[in-house]
């Protein structure tokens, strides 16, 4: 996206991924230093992306200076990043625990239609449209595969021993629901919106 306004700064594709890389070791440093954070398992690129959003709003807000991001390298980093992802993903999990993979599916799509649709009609968007707006942030799974990919690192799906089948299929369970929340935003708006004419 190029700056529209006059005082503003675009950082090209190298310096946005250094700076990625620079907001990955200043969460990593945030993280050492407060309990809290390392209580609940807060990741590192969460706190770098949360301090650099703070920051380019409070220049935008403060400034009227906008700063931009050339997010192509991004593009590319996604593409490892959800492979990364598939290489770990089990299919036995369908079979192991079942009922539980469908239950998890149906409360993520229910939970994400509820949180986004409920808001949209507080702020008086019609009951459709509502719908539509929950129907597309059941989309959005990258936080729980983050999430997941921490959890697995840590080791959290091996434990207690003998690990539970649930506890076993865990990451799996997650990968699954969160395909199947993406490929449920094209269907559901197909059939909340219709076909426009």
């Amino acid at each position: 996206k190029e700056i529209s306004f006059m005082n503003g700064y675009q950082f090209e594709g190298f310096v946005s991924f250094t700076l990625a890389i620079i907001l990955l070791f200043v969460g990593k440093w945030v993280i050492s230093r407060s309990e809290l954070l390392k209580r609940y398992s807060i990741p590192e690129p969460v706190i770098g992306g949360f301090l650099c959003v703070a920051l380019v709003g409070l220049s935008y807000y403060l400034f009227n200076f906008e700063i931009g991001f050339n997010l192509k390298s991004r593009d590319i980093l996604l593409l490892y990043f959800f492979a990364s992802i598939g290489f770990h993903l089990d299919l036995a999990a369908l079979t192991m625990i079942p009922w539980f993979v469908l239950v998890l599916v149906v409360v993520a799509v229910g939970g994400k239609l509820l949180g986004a649709a409920l808001p949209a009609i507080a702020w008086r968007m019609s009951p459709r449209n509502s719908l539509a707006v929950g129907t597309a942030m059941s989309a959005r799974g990258a936080v729980e595969l983050i999430i997941a990919g921490i959890a697995m690192e840590a080791g959290l799906f091996s434990k207690p021993e003998p690990v539970p089948p649930i506890i076993e299929n865990l990451f799996s369970a997650v990968v699954i629901m969160a395909i199947a929340t993406t490929l449920f935003m094209p269907v559901g708006m197909k059939w909340v919106l219709g076909k426009r004419r």
